[in-house]
């Protein structure tokens, strides 16, 4: 009990550092917890902000010398922490989107016109070059890209705003978008399930790294690469190569599997995506098997025994 009113006659209520600035602060925090929790608006950004607003407003001495988040600010300095965010936000992040379409990269370009536009507006407004520099990657960037900048510049006072401008407009995306969505998209368009072939990466990594660790094994290689199966599909391995586009293309072409939309492998779902590859696989497996047994080596032989023939001549 006494450490629960010793917390209290500590906040900023009860010493008189308050002020019309803190209150704001305050309401402003409680708004983003709102958007957080109720709605759902990017809880992982808007909640430990709100959370920091709300510690800094009501305990100021917390960001005093020896108070908790001066630790905080000083890992902030040493771009400690926003490396560990960025390692965060990267394993979380789904990737499935740019993987299924990777020119969709060039959107990051976008980045670039934001970073010049907000730094001509910070000049234009009276900062120096590094503050304009620091404000500027708002623009293009979130927060752990804009505390660190910040800290390399040396702007330590406007590390605060900067971080909470930067997150702040990244957590209103679901609200930024919807319009901007409706006036360049159909509602036909809208309505398009982007269905991603999440199995591309992984079965690339395991791919790569069963190559890898097969080299590192010389004496094991006759057992992997030397049997009968492996044998076949390297025998088969070009015809597929070459055929497999042939015939994903003119299946598409035929309709094969059934679909009804201009872009079926957006809109029909996996399980046409899953039935279109399986297909495509084994109508290249067969057709390549076939002229590989049939028709190559048959003529390779037979070519073999013509060369034979005039050598002996």
């Amino acid at each position: 009990m006494d450490v629960l009113q010793n917390l209290i006659h500590q906040t900023a209520f009860f010493n008189g550092t308050m002020d019309w600035r803190s209150y704001v602060m305050i309401l402003v925090a409680f708004l983003f917890l709102y958007l957080a929790i109720k709605k759902g608006y990017e809880p992982l950004l808007l909640v430990p902000i709100a959370m920091g607003m709300l510690l800094v407003n009501i305990y100021p001495q917390i960001m005093e010398e020896g108070g908790l988040l001066s630790y905080f600010f000083k890992l902030d300095e040493w771009s400690v922490l926003p490396s560990l965010i960025f390692l965060g936000v990267g394993a979380m992040t789904d990737f499935a989107p740019l993987i299924a379409n990777p020119k969709s990269f060039l959107l990051g370009a976008a980045a670039q016109f934001g970073i010049f536009a907000a730094y001509i507006l910070a000049i234009v407004m009276g900062f120096n070059g590094e503050a304009a520099a620091a404000i500027s990657i708002i623009g293009g960037a979130d927060g752990p890209t804009s505390i660190f900048l910040a800290g390399k510049l040396g702007q330590t006072d406007l590390m605060g705003p900067i971080a909470v401008a930067a997150y702040s407009y990244m957590s209103l995306v679901p609200i930024i978008q919807p319009p901007i969505m409706k006036l360049f998209t159909t509602e036909k368009e809208r309505k398009i399930k982007m269905a991603q072939l999440l199995w591309r990466l992984p079965l690339g990594v395991c791919g790569a790294a069963f190559l890898y660790f097969s080299g590192r094994a010389p004496e094991r290689l006759d057992r992997v690469f030397g049997n009968r199966a492996v044998r076949f599909l390297s025998a088969i391995s070009y015809n597929f190569y070459i055929w497999h586009q042939f015939l994903a293309v003119k299946l598409k072409e035929f309709h094969i599997p059934a679909y009804v939309s201009e872009f079926p492998q957006m809109s029909e779902g996996r399980a046409w995506q899953t039935k279109y590859t399986l297909l495509c696989f084994a109508a290249a497996f067969l057709l390549s098997a076939a002229l590989t047994y049939l028709v190559e080596k048959p003529a390779g032989r037979a070519l073999l025994r013509l060369r034979a023939r005039k050598e002996k001549v």
